[in-house]
């Protein structure tokens, strides 16, 4: 088993610092080295001058004493010294001017991690905005704002999301209760009926409701496996299911489908379909047209309908959002069916968008590709 190393006691700016010291003591050593080496060699390869001194005194019997010391010998011996006390003091230098660079350089990770202290998921609003040159200290402020950016954006829509949902389980909650304390109070047959009808009623809407909220984390969570899915058969067969509800609603169904083989999940591609489909029937004229087309490129389906505000349109996607605002009348849905749209369109790559045709009605276009 590989043994972690332990942890270095130098932060990086000790350790950018000490990298410059010896990496000058290195190079500036051998450099030192090199021109002593050469002066010992130049020495020895003539002879040098000599300093002689007659040595006089008490007489020893031994005769008349010479010392003679070679000049150049004392030149080499006094640059070794000088060079290796000036050696130092650049070293010396030397880390203190990586020190106080490795500072400057080291200023906006500092600012980063310091943010990043500060930063909670109740104040995501704080951004670096580093101003210097386009280098890769900037880019990776440029980075770290643009992520503070989306998460902003993503717990805001997290907030809004348990608070749309929580409101929407409530009010059947609430219902039931009112139905049930009417029922208690009146217990007349003909009251347990109808009591019994608002609690049914009550009951389905809460269904649809989890059954939504259980597809959209389905989708977002992305695809456990792919297979190869007959997108053609799929539309076809959403297109079918719902043939007698068009009909009943007096809303003509024109379908052209191309042959058209997809990789996803066969399941989620049909909740797809089956949410724009009913999305287009809820919201056409009656009379009125859904049209279905899907070619190697594209789904796109439309229906003729009420004229749409284009601002309004980039709403649609989210959760929990009807344009025309009643989420709880009888039988209203969510407002959860574009934005499972598009969480299933996200999780197999597809890009999903929405036109406002200026004659009305709403036109969604699925790209494939």
């Amino acid at each position: 088993m590989r043994k972690e190393s332990a942890p270095s006691r130098l932060g990086l700016r000790g350790r950018t610092a000490l990298v410059f010291a010896v990496a000058f003591l290195v190079l500036s050593g051998g450099v030192l080295a090199g021109i002593n080496v050469l002066t010992a060699l130049g020495v020895s390869a003539r002879s040098g001058a000599s300093i002689t001194a007659d040595v006089s005194g008490t007489s020893t019997g031994a005769g008349t004493g010479v010392a003679t010391v070679g000049v150049d010998e004392i030149a080499r011996q006094q640059l070794l010294l000088w060079s290796l006390i000036g050696l130092l003091a650049a070293t010396v230098l030397a880390a203190a001017v990586g020190w106080v660079v490795a500072g400057r350089m080291l200023r906006p990770v500092r600012m980063v991690t310091e943010a990043a202290g500060r930063i909670s998921a109740e104040d995501l609003h704080e951004r670096l905005d580093h101003a210097g040159p386009d280098d890769e200290l900037k880019r990776l402020a440029d980075t770290f704002d643009a992520l503070l950016a989306r998460l902003e954006i993503a717990f805001d829509s997290q907030r809004r999301f348990v608070a749309n949902a929580s409101h929407e389980l409530r009010t059947p909650l609430a219902i039931q209760r009112t139905a049930i304390q009417v029922g208690l109070a009146d217990p007349a047959p003909e009251n347990v009926a109808a009591t019994a009808e608002q609690l049914l009623a009550a009951n389905r809407r809460t269904e649809r409701l989890l059954s939504g909220l259980l597809a959209l984390a389905t989708g977002q969570r992305g695809l456990e496996r792919t297979d190869a899915v007959d997108l053609d058969a799929v539309v076809t067969d959403q297109v079918e299911v719902r043939r007698a509800r068009a009909a009943q609603e007096h809303t003509e169904l024109r379908v052209r489908v191309d042959p058209l083989v997809v990789s996803g999940d066969a399941v989620l591609l049909g909740q797809l379909v089956g949410n724009l489909l009913d999305n287009a029937l809820e919201y056409s004229t009656k009379p009125g047209v859904v049209e279905v087309d899907l070619d190697p490129r594209r789904l796109r389906i439309g229906n003729t309908g009420a004229v749409i505000d284009p601002d309004a349109i980039s709403r649609l996607f989210e959760p929990f959002v009807r344009l025309d605002g009643d989420r709880h009348s009888a039988g209203a849905h969510a407002g959860l069916g574009l934005s499972i749209v598009r969480s299933i369109a996200d999780a197999h790559g597809f890009t999903v968008k929405a036109q406002a045709p200026a004659t009305g009605g709403l036109v969604v276009e699925l790209a494939l590709t």
